[in-house]
Parts: C-alpha cells; structure tokens; sequence
C-alpha cells in the first residue's frame, strides 16, 4: 500500500474507495479507528494525505463499545 501510495495517490484512492471510507467512530470527544486501520497507517508512512472523501466521521457516544486508544497499543512492524 505504501508503495502504491508513493507512485500514484490518486489512483490508490480510486480503488482503495471501493472498500469503503476510513471509519472513525467518536465517543465522548475521542476519536478511534473502526474501519481502514492498513489504509491510514500506509497513508501516514509514505506522507500522503487522505482525501476528505475517504474519511467518515460517526457519532457513537453514549455507545457500549469497548475501544482502546492509539497510544496504548503497541504498533507491530
């Protein structure tokens, strides 16, 4: 992905659109990654942005989900 995202971040986008936007879900303030983990980490590596339209933003306060915040986890390479 990394690669792909060096050589033609548009194209990438393009297909990468078929699965769906980059999910973050808001609890309470915080923001946590639902959905697209590899497509953000790769967009984050190789420094290219993430097109506006690939991230969706979901309300899920009040919710009963378990979430474990970014600087908690260990990043495995």
């Amino acid at each position: 992905m990394i690669k792909a995202l060096k050589s033609d971040a548009a194209a990438f986008w393009k297909e990468a659109a078929k699965d769906g936007p980059i999910e973050i879900w808001r609890i309470n303030g915080q923001n946590y990654l639902a959905n697209g983990n590899h497509r953000f980490f790769a967009a984050m590596e190789a420094g290219v942005d993430i097109p506006t339209e690939m991230i969706k933003i979901v309300e899920k306060t009040a919710s009963d989900i378990p979430t474990f915040q970014l600087h908690n986890m260990t990043r495995v390479p």
